[in-house]
């Protein structure tokens, strides 16, 4: 469970536009901060790498959530993006 000053951050980010997006990833690139680096990454519309971050933390529900939530033809581009992770993944374990 995330605490609730970090719960009204995440919905902060997700709410406001009044900020600077690549100063702020810049910040927490490498920190504790998943979930906000991701609301982030889908704020530049960089899908790919918000849907990397979800298998690389090995939140796969989350991750497939994510991409059908997006509208229409987005949702299954995401997907596609999704299971080539998913294989690339499992390639590299061969």
């Amino acid at each position: 469970m995330i605490n609730p000053i970090r719960q009204k951050l995440i919905v902060f980010l997700e709410v406001n536009t009044a900020y600077n997006v690549d100063i702020l990833i810049e910040k927490i690139n490498d920190s504790w901060m998943f979930e906000e680096r991701i609301i982030l990454l889908i704020k530049k519309k960089r899908y790919q790498d918000a849907v990397a971050m979800f298998v690389e933390n090995e939140s796969y529900e989350e991750a497939e959530k994510f991409c059908l939530e997006r509208p229409g033809l987005e949702s299954k581009t995401l997907m596609t993006i999704l299971w080539t992770i998913y294989i690339n993944k499992y390639q590299e374990t061969q």
